[in-house]
């Protein structure tokens, strides 16, 4: 318990000062420090679908994050986190093409909520089969994720409004449909 409130901590004393795009790029880098997944992304709801609004890879991986609209839909719409330990057997994500063909064995999700919903949501994968995520790493994100949302709903409000969405650089978009 105590490594987990000194990483909370870790995590709560950067995101004062940062801006939007620094926030979610330095939540990824503190969730790979200790978390340690292949690929991490922060989606955030765009209309009828999410835009990717950050990304990272680890240095020993070729590949880009995958997008999964059954992850999205699991995630954001349901309001729920997720931990897959196998997506090949895991009967929520069995028709999920981009994650399959993307090698993803293991990955944990965990939507921004807001009372109204889910601005988007953060998440984790991994393809090697020596990291396997656990229910620990899942109550991780999922508190990452609450003081993410709280750290950036007045920036994300204020960016939206003056500088659109599609402000961040590298952004991708899911559809829902």
């Amino acid at each position: 318990m105590r490594a987990a409130q000194q990483k909370t901590g870790s995590f709560l004393s950067m995101v004062y000062s940062l801006q939007l795009e620094e926030l979610f790029d330095s939540v990824l880098e503190r969730v790979f420090i200790h978390l340690g997944p292949q690929h991490g992304a922060i989606f955030l709801k765009d209309g009828d679908g999410l835009i990717r609004v950050a990304v990272r890879s680890s240095p020993d991986s070729d590949e880009d994050f995958p997008e999964s609209s059954s992850l999205a839909r699991e995630v954001v719409d349901k309001r729920l986190a997720a931990i897959v330990l196998d997506t090949e057997t895991d009967t929520r994500f069995a028709g999920s093409e981009s994650l399959l063909d993307a090698g993803v064995r293991t990955l944990i999700a965990a939507p921004l909520l807001t009372p109204d919903g889910a601005l988007g949501m953060i998440v984790l994968s991994s393809n090697l089969a020596s990291r396997q995520f656990v229910e620990q790493d899942m109550e991780l994100l999922v508190v990452v994720a609450s003081a993410t949302r709280i750290f950036s709903s007045r920036r994300l409000i204020r960016s939206r409004t003056s500088l659109g969405i599609c402000a961040f650089g590298r952004s991708s978009r899911i559809s829902f449909s």
